[in-house]
């Protein structure tokens, strides 16, 4: 049966409701599924082609900021990477509110200025790396709009141009002038856009344009129709025939046609970077279904070693190894190619999360548009082809409302269901934020030497001023010597507390893996932890750290853009967390940290530091002063604390004894890796700082910044310090606050 017939007989939008609350059910049963019915075909289910690990795809929007959630859908089912917009009719201002569409973020646009409507976009992958091309001096509105990025891995130039169809002579010489100095690169271009020329016809602006592409070795590659029985829209390419599949499909979001380019193999695998094949990519995947395995073992091989008389550091030692060992064997580490499939989790993820909002109803509607597109087409009477041209526009309308509503309930519902809805409104804008991450190009050891090295040069451009190793501490009559034993109840309160995430540890252990054995573990570990703050020690294999370089801002090329994130062992921040409580405890008992710093103490906070600086200016003012302020951030200031002076700074605040060696052994024989995406450098040791990631660094750093008297007054909120000058002129107190602060750098 034909699609005319079927329309003819089950399916007439005039009865649509024009406001829809929700997807009418009635709109369903007798628009699709009578349609359905008759024609004996089922709607194409939502797919993402896993096997295609790069795709290009173009499309013109008439107004993105409109058909956002239509434009996502449309990436989403054809698993596009690289997302080529004309016509997103967005100014400059606008722009940067859309910065990313689902998974694809903002890589280079053109917004007019001076006429509305036109302007271009490319959005990419996050995981791709690219840079901006900066073709500005090419474009003209209303004549030729382009932009383009390179995608820096792939060798691969992608822009995308719109033609309004005026002053075909200037769009030329333009589009002449670009593709020339695009050329230069010597790299693979792909061009797409609305040309607005008739490829399916003969015409001699369509030959003068294919003639300019084909003087510069590209050609088009696409001559089905892309707008009614036209095509003006095209992919122009210097890529050979076989190395890429060029189709056109119906996202339903304006009367043109979408392109999708889909890179063979050869093309479309992200080139490695020079240091992958040294290193062995793993990962491990945690099954929560059998640490009942876990729990058996660690019942009958691993609490007995704590169980003899005589507990000493290597049976502790030998206690917690066990434990990773066992975890080890339960939850193997594999091994997978360098070349990561990042493209194809980031599908799998996005496909999970549209199906969150596009049901099998919506689906169905979006494919009854389909049909009426395809009536409209096929209709060869005059007056016919426009009332099913309305009817196409009508139900289009339709879906982009349905669309919107079913994301917006999405949203809504993840918001009211969540415990913490703040927090899960926050989420959901950021995941809308544009954010990238570019690959590392040096190493895992490369970087590992990097972050050590980088502290050692600071370290030796800093004059040794306190050769005491103590400062300017006074020794306190109060004294913290022993610690107290470590309950089962504190360890089930510590790791409740841990805040849940995915992330893991250097031993694959997570934080959803230690809740659901704590239970069973806790009454072992606290017996463990006890004796280890009985002998002053802490297990060197919880003490080795894993880095992971996270990038910045500006330049990748610079390791200094890469900020190491570390994390810690969790078996050995549960034992931190209660070292920590006691050591708190003791230094706020005795009123022992200092007035002036505002950074990770009770009562104390950001505002509690504005407020103290606020009450100086405004008691300065009123006594007829001059305020004079400087503003000090350390540099890698947690990474260049002294152990020894640390130490020295803690005897002096009255720990002594067990809990002094305990400290000294938690700062000895550090080790940190260097891991990026399960790629991982060799150890090395850690000889100063506070350890990063650990809990214990900001309460061992203030106590390091405590004794800071530089002044007349300075603020300090951990690392960052405020110092305040204050004199009968603005000159005195700028004096004042310059011997403030050379007395800080003293």
């Amino acid at each position: 049966m034909t699609l005319v017939a079927i329309f003819s007989l089950s399916l007439d939008l005039q009865y649509m409701p024009k406001r829809p609350r929700h997807l009418s059910r009635s709109l369903v049963s007798v628009s699709c599924l009578g349609l359905l019915s008759l024609s004996r075909r089922e709607p194409p289910p939502l797919q993402v082609k896993t096997n295609v690990k790069l795709s290009i795809g173009y499309i013109n929007v008439q107004c993105l900021r409109t058909k956002l959630n239509l434009v996502d859908l449309f990436a989403c089912s054809y698993a596009i990477s690289i997302l080529c917009i004309s016509e997103h009719w967005l100014k400059s201002e606008e722009i940067p509110f859309y910065s990313s569409i689902g998974d694809l973020v903002l890589a280079n646009s053109f917004c007019r200025t001076v006429h509305g409507h036109g302007g271009v976009a490319i959005y990419v992958n996050k995981e791709l790396n690219f840079k901006e091309l900066n073709l500005q001096a090419f474009c003209r509105e209303f004549v030729i709009e382009i932009t383009g990025i390179v995608l820096t891995h792939h060798s691969t130039i992608v822009l995308v141009v719109y033609h309004t169809g005026n002053e075909l002579e200037e769009f030329l010489s333009r589009l002449d002038d670009c593709l020339a100095y695009i050329a230069n690169f010597s790299m693979q271009i792909i061009v797409s856009g609305d040309f607005n020329s008739h490829f399916n016809y003969s015409l001699p602006a369509q030959y003068r344009l294919e003639n300019l592409l084909r003087s510069l070795n590209l050609y088009f590659c696409n001559r089905l129709p892309t707008r009614g029985p036209n095509c003006i829209d095209n992919v122009a390419t210097n890529l050979s025939s076989g190395a890429f599949e060029v189709s056109v499909a119906n996202p339903q979001v304006a009367d043109h046609l979408a392109i999708v380019v889909k890179l063979l193999v050869g093309t479309q695998v992200e080139k490695a970077t020079d240091w992958h094949a040294d290193y062995e990519f793993c990962y491990r995947k945690i099954n929560l279904g059998v640490v009942h395995h876990f729990i058996q073992i660690f019942k009958s091989e691993i609490v007995p070693i704590l169980h003899d008389d005589q507990v000493s550091t290597v049976k502790i030692y030998k206690f917690f190894c066990e434990i990773i060992s066992v975890f080890d064997s339960i939850f193997p580490v594999k091994s997978r190619s360098s070349r990561m499939s990042s493209h194809a989790q980031t599908r799998r993820a996005r496909r999970k999360n549209v199906g969150d909002w596009f049901s099998h109803e919506l689906n169905m509607f979006k494919f009854a548009v389909s049909l009426l597109y395809q009536k409209y087409e096929l209709t060869q009477d005059r007056m016919a082809k426009e009332v099913a041209f309305s009817r196409y526009l009508r139900a289009r309308k339709l879906l982009n409302q349905e669309v919107d509503q079913a994301v917006k309930r999405k949203n809504a519902d993840a918001i009211l269901d969540s415990q913490n809805p703040c927090k899960s409104a926050w989420k959901l804008i950021n995941k809308c934020r544009a954010s990238t991450q570019p690959q590392c190009d040096f190493s895992p050891d490369v970087m590992n030497s990097h972050y050590l090295n980088s502290v050692e040069a600071i370290l030796q451009q800093i004059p040794v001023t306190q050769p005491n190793g103590v400062g300017d501490v006074e020794a306190q009559p109060t004294v913290f010597s022993v610690w107290r034993r470590v309950s089962k109840n504190d360890v089930l309160k510590i790791v409740t507390a841990f805040k849940n995430s995915p992330s893991q540890d250097i031993y694959g252990f997570t934080v959803a893996f230690l809740k659901s054995v704590v239970d069973e573990m806790a009454p072992h570990l606290a017996s463990a932890f006890s004796q280890c703050l009985k002998l002053g020690y802490f297990p060197n294999c919880l003490k080795l750290g894993k880095t992971v370089p996270i990038y910045k801002k500006r330049d990748e090329k610079d390791k200094n853009n890469f900020q190491p994130i570390n994390v810690t062992p969790l078996l050995g921040e549960i034992l931190e967390v209660a070292m920590k409580d006691q050591l708190m405890d003791h230094l706020e008992r005795n009123s022992l940290l200092s007035d002036r710093q505002h950074g990770f103490g009770k009562s104390k906070s950001t505002q509690t530091a504005l407020l103290a600086l606020i009450n100086e200016v405004i008691d300065a003012f009123e006594s007829g002063d001059s305020v004079a302020v400087r503003l000090c951030d350390l540099s890698r200031d947690f990474d260049c604390v002294s152990h020894e002076l640390l130490l020295g700074k803690l005897s002096q605040y009255g720990i002594k004894d067990i809990v002094s060696d305990t400290f000294k052994s938690y700062l000895s024989d550090r080790r940190q890796i260097v891991d990026f995406r399960g790629a991982s450098s060799g150890e090395l040791h850690v000889r100063h700082g506070v350890p990063r990631g650990s809990v214990l660094r900001p309460v061992l750093f203030i106590l390091h910044m405590n004794d800071l008297r530089v002044g007349r007054s300075e603020l300090l909120f951990a690392d960052d310090t405020t110092l305040v000058g204050r004199g009968s002129s603005p000159a005195a107190a700028t004096l004042e606050l310059e011997e403030s602060f050379a007395g800080a750098e003293r």
